[in-house]
């Protein structure tokens, strides 16, 4: 693939044009864990890249980026840093101790997050086909997320 492509360090690693950011209003946090299959890092991959050229576009809102690994490897962590992606708080939880656990320690524990509004993106999420809901549940799933 020529320099550039999408799988070249620049498409992977974007740079932010203030980092890291000290006085934030968004704090993005990054949520993987074991037992997905996929590390922490190469489920990052696909997100990291796209997240930064979309907020870097955009230019309103200074913000923070927040990884917590739940029951990753803080090697594997420190190899994505390494390879250029540029992350303020990097967390790992030496088991996983479950995505409410991660959120608190993120948001409300004052490990990481330090801007008053947050992004949450669980990014170890693997899509399975499945057959579409009939239309009746997806609108109940809808109006359900709406009234949340």
């Amino acid at each position: 693939m020529p320099a550039g492509g999408s799988d070249s360090p620049a498409s992977l690693f974007p740079q932010r044009a203030i980092f890291p950011q000290l006085e934030p209003l968004l704090c993005v946090t990054f949520f993987t864990c074991v037992g997905t299959g996929i590390d922490g890092a190469t489920s990052l991959e696909q997100t990291y890249g796209p997240v930064v050229n979309y907020l870097e576009e955009q230019r309103q809102v200074p913000y923070e980026l927040a990884w917590l690994d739940n029951g990753g490897s803080v090697s594997v962590q420190r190899d994505f840093v390494s390879r250029g992606a540029q992350i303020e708080h990097l967390l790992s939880n030496p088991t996983n101790e479950g995505l409410f656990r991660a959120v608190n320690d993120v948001w409300f524990r004052g490990r990481a997050c330090t801007a008053p509004y947050v992004l949450n993106l669980e990014d170890d999420r693997v899509p399975h086909p499945t057959p579409p809901l009939p239309a009746a549940v997806q609108a109940e799933v809808q109006l359900t997320l709406l009234r949340s």
